[in-house]
């Protein structure tokens, strides 16, 4: 498993560069340049590689698959929203 892991997170290094790179350019190319370091994020998916790593990880240790929420907009009420609303616990 330690190898699993290991080459899971090494691509997921990899992407993580080449999709910031990638962006960067994209954007360099197309004229519409952000401040600083920021054209290479905004596109997103940089994140991707690792997504999936972690997805592949706790499926393996037995997470069903239905249970994983990716690129999904998920309502998640807590302590916060509750104090902006007045709710006292």
């Amino acid at each position: 498993m330690d190898q699993l892991i290991t080459d899971l997170f090494t691509h997921a290094v990899s992407h993580y560069w080449k999709t910031r790179f990638g962006q960067s350019e994209k954007q360099k190319s197309s004229g519409k340049t952000d401040q600083g370091a920021r054209g290479a994020v905004t596109g997103g998916a940089q994140m991707d590689g690792f997504i999936s790593a972690f997805t592949k990880i706790i499926i393996d240790y037995g997470i069903d698959d239905s249970s994983i929420f990716k690129k999904k907009v998920m309502p998640c009420q807590g302590f916060i929203v509750q104090r902006k609303i007045g709710i006292s616990l």
